[in-house]
């Protein structure tokens, strides 16, 4: 599709105090390089050092600072490269989606190249149904409320964004709450500068790799982030 050869970056954020996705790092991170022309990640200085020697030159070390200053931040990252293009993506849903469903990721981002337009990747129902039912019934209540006239998933949080609409979103977001900025992004670029595509990459992946909440708190983090969504924009 492209007429020229555009250049990739995926950018993501990594928040793991434990090391827990060490190993699928260190296995998995080779797969995303030959997938993309180039790769900025935000890493809190919380997270244990064995994930940021795994990152290496891949990652910048900042404050933590919440997800949403975070996701700014690896945007400020990515615009430092040469990139035409900008995947986000949370990096735990990467390394799972490179690892269950390469060939899929691949032709993702390499068909979307050229097009002028923010891209956003939903789940496709296979993927939907693999989720806890506490995340489907909060994230559909806020992907309901931002839909207009068509049902959107927005809380993937999974864009492909090209240059210009990365600078434009960088001068004006402003949210804190992470699910909040999944809708703030694309409200800022507008409806008719959108499309949208579902993948099966997307599916949960905390599950995978083994980052479960206790259930107590995956309730307090669901519905504060639901709350939050729905009268904060």
């Amino acid at each position: 599709m492209a007429s020229r050869n555009y250049i990739t970056c995926l950018l993501s954020t990594i928040h793991d105090p434990q090391g827990k996705m060490y190993e699928p790092i260190k296995c998995l991170l080779p797969r995303l390089l030959d997938i993309y022309d180039n790769v900025a990640i935000s890493i809190t200085n919380k997270t244990h050092l064995s994930i940021i020697d795994a990152i290496g030159i891949y990652g910048s070390v900042g404050p933590t600072a919440g997800i949403a200053n975070g996701r700014r931040r690896v945007l400020e990252l990515g615009l430092k490269s040469n990139a035409d293009y900008f995947h986000y993506c949370d990096f735990d849903r990467i390394l799972f989606w490179v690892a269950h469903f390469p060939k899929q990721l691949w032709h993702t981002i390499n068909d979307t190249k050229g097009i002028d337009k923010m891209v956003i990747l939903e789940r496709s129902n296979e993927a939907w149904r693999s989720h806890p039912l506490l995340q489907r019934l909060t994230e559909w209540v806020i992907n309901c409320r931002y839909s207009n006239g068509k049902y959107t998933d927005y809380l993937t949080g999974s864009r492909i964004i090209p240059r210009p609409m990365v600078e434009m979103i960088l001068a004006k977001s402003k949210v804190t709450n992470g699910a909040t900025l999944d809708v703030e992004w694309p409200l800022i670029i507008e409806l008719n500068n959108l499309l949208y595509l579902k993948v099966d990459g997307l599916a949960y992946e905390h599950k995978y790799l083994g980052l479960q909440k206790p259930f107590i708190q995956e309730v307090k983090t669901r519905v504060d982030n639901m709350v939050s969504a729905l009268w904060r924009i």
